[in-house]
């Protein structure tokens, strides 16, 4: 999706964009619900990404996460032709998105740096992706027998859309915001983890409820629901946004940025029982290894 104007806002700012920078210069200090998961997860880590900011290589999996969440955006940068039948406008999105799918992979040179077996798994990811997007497709086909309006009503109201609330001076990237009408919004979450974490985990929980207090503080609506997708896997999570969710995850903002105020690494304990620390980049220099 192109990068859109900034909109004023109670809360902050609204911004759907094709970027993901990690910390835009004007966020310096702000948290997000990533910055907040690690630093519950391991003060240290924190301490070790954020602050000291050591450099982290980038995996498979976080380059793989890009490609599949940059299909899953750009998809919808284009109308199908208004003569299109309902078959044309499906197949015209698969070729899309695997287009686009090709194009990232050749760019960051994947076959060349992972094996060209992680091709096919990557690429099926994106098959049910678009899935789930015929799936709602074809239930307003069904019901209207026009292909445009099936492909309009299912197309979310934003992708990729930067939430960035000044007065909690907290921010983060909704992957999709679907408008249900008179059913309310749903904010979507995807994910291309190979672990799917049945019903909800903690981490995922709090990522989405953040998202809920962001969007409303921003847009003066409070989502209906949150939901995840994990497109390796197909399962979908879908949870209704409670009000007193809503103000914890407020609550739980303000702690963390008064925790996180210090510039000592004393002030960041070790959290060695956390399950991905022999996994972690700073294993070495934290265990002095």
């Amino acid at each position: 999706m192109a990068q859109s104007t900034i909109l004023d806002t109670p809360g902050g700012l609204v911004k759907p964009s094709s970027q993901k920078p990690e910390t835009p210069i004007e966020l310096e200090g702000y948290l997000s619900p990533s910055r907040i998961n690690t630093f519950l997860a391991c003060p240290r880590k924190f301490y070790y990404r954020y602050i000291s900011k050591i450099p982290e290589e980038d995996t498979f999996y976080t380059i793989r996460g890009r490609i599949v969440h940059k299909v899953c955006e750009d998809i919808f940068d284009r109308d199908p032709s208004p003569s299109s039948s309902y078959p044309e406008v499906l197949r015209s999105l698969r070729k899309r998105a695997h287009d686009i799918f090709e194009r990232e992979w050749a760019k960051a040179d994947m076959d060349n740096a992972f094996g060209t077996d992680r091709h096919t798994e990557t690429s099926a990811m994106v098959d049910r992706f678009l899935l789930h997007l015929k799936w709602r497709m074809d239930a307003i086909y069904g019901k209207y027998q026009d292909p445009i309006k099936a492909w309009r009503f299912t197309k979310p109201r934003f992708t990729e859309l930067h939430l960035v609330d000044h007065k909690l001076k907290c921010h983060g990237y909704v992957d999709a915001v679907i408008d249900l009408g008179e059913d309310g919004l749903i904010l979507v979450d995807y994910k291309t983890s190979n672990v799917f974490k049945f019903p909800l985990n903690n981490e995922y929980q709090r990522q989405l409820y953040i998202y809920a207090v962001l969007y409303e503080r921003c847009e003066g609506k409070l989502p209906a629901h949150v939901a995840l997708e994990y497109l390796l896997t197909g399962q979908t999570t879908c949870l209704p946004v409670r009000r007193e969710f809503c103000d914890d995850s407020i609550e739980l903002i303000k702690d963390v940025h008064a925790e996180t105020q210090s510039y000592a690494i004393s002030d960041y304990p070790q959290n060695t029982a956390y399950k991905f620390c022999s996994y972690c980049d700073h294993r070495k220099i934290c265990l002095g290894q």
